[in-house]
């Protein structure tokens, strides 16, 4: 389109369309306002102080089943904000992250190997048991699941999702749709979490030492969420390009729609859970999402930390990430 000036013709350029989501935003001066080491310290908060009630509750110091569903719910709450402030973390640091992503599945495989070893020591060698239950499924009970495993699923999909696939000499697409493999693993992880945890199964710890973790429904949000934001900035690198998207994206009305993204996943979850028969959910540890949706004014307001990610802070989180998921079997044993 030209338009006319003077006695000459120039191009006019249309201006861009201002994004309504973000004139509201502007004008109802809306802002994130709970900053990610709020959420990383309250959900580790939450976690401590929830695994040493319910340990008070199971040994009958503390009486009541309100009690008991009530401080569920803060476990998975506070393990809900701990999986989400891990995948920031991986959804940011992503690129050159190839050394982390094989650390946690070599830990993994370690710790598979030394607990089945430890198993096998128990039950077939000293042949101890515990009230005529055998020592080794008394550890199981006790044990958070394979921890590695769950950070190493997570690190691996960030990988394929947010690496450059030109550094490896492989065809983008394909690059992208490896993150399919992990990605089945975690739900194949999830699926027989819950299948083990509501005896539908029987408990083989040859298979479970390596594929069960407690906290398979923050596996399954975690999951969703690192695909949300891979196609989130995907929309914004074709709209923007590279540069101008990694500005924008932090903005606070995108930011926003993200947290608005976060929230529809946390309902997916609750739904899904609420289509579970109900002696299932009576084994899946009384209904522990029941209070779920008290994260969703959380993390409507949630502000990550975004490209100010500092690597010994990730290393640090990743070991209090661990020592939080950990910390039932830790206070298991002290607490008799």
């Amino acid at each position: 389109n030209y338009r006319k000036c003077g006695s000459t013709y120039e191009k006019s350029i249309k201006k861009p369309k201002r994004d309504p989501f973000e004139a509201f935003v502007m004008k109802t001066h809306m802002k994130p306002i709970f900053g990610e080491w709020v959420i990383r310290g309250l959900g580790f908060i939450l976690i401590i102080v929830s695994s040493i009630i319910l340990r008070l509750i199971k040994n009958g110091v503390i009486e009541g089943n309100q009690m008991n569903l009530f401080f569920n719910n803060i476990n998975t709450i506070g393990s809900f904000m701990l999986v989400i402030a891990l995948v920031g973390i991986i959804s940011e640091t992503g690129k050159n992250n190839s050394n982390g992503t094989m650390l946690f599945f070599l830990l993994a495989i370690t710790y598979y190997f030394t607990i089945n070893s430890i198993f096998f020591a128990l039950d077939n060698v000293i042949k101890s048991d515990f009230g005529g239950i055998s020592i080794s499924s008394l550890i199981s009970s006790l044990l958070p699941g394979n921890i590695f495993l769950s950070i190493g699923l997570f690190t691996f999909i960030g990988f394929f999702l947010f690496e450059e696939p030109e550094e490896w000499f492989i065809n983008r697409k394909v690059f992208r749709a490896l993150s399919l493999i992990p990605t089945s693993i975690a739900f194949l992880s999830i699926v027989l979490s819950m299948l083990w945890s509501t005896k539908i199964i029987s408990y083989n710890y040859w298979i479970a030492s390596f594929f069960f973790v407690r906290n398979f429904d923050g596996l399954f949000v975690g999951v969703l969420f690192e695909f949300a934001i891979f196609f989130f900035r995907y929309v914004y690198n074709k709209r923007y390009g590279k540069e101008k998207a990694e500005i924008e994206i932090f903005k606070p009305h995108n930011q926003f729609k993200k947290n608005i993204i976060l929230c529809a996943i946390i309902l997916t979850y609750i739904f899904v859970f609420y289509l579970i028969p109900y002696e299932w959910k009576q084994q899946l540890v009384s209904d522990r999402n029941t209070y779920v949706y008290l994260l969703i004014p959380i993390f409507l307001f949630y502000k990550p930390i975004g490209k100010n990610y500092k690597p010994i802070s990730n290393v640090i989180y990743y070991i209090l990430y661990m020592i939080a998921l950990g910390f039932p079997l830790f206070i298991g044993l002290i607490i008799k």
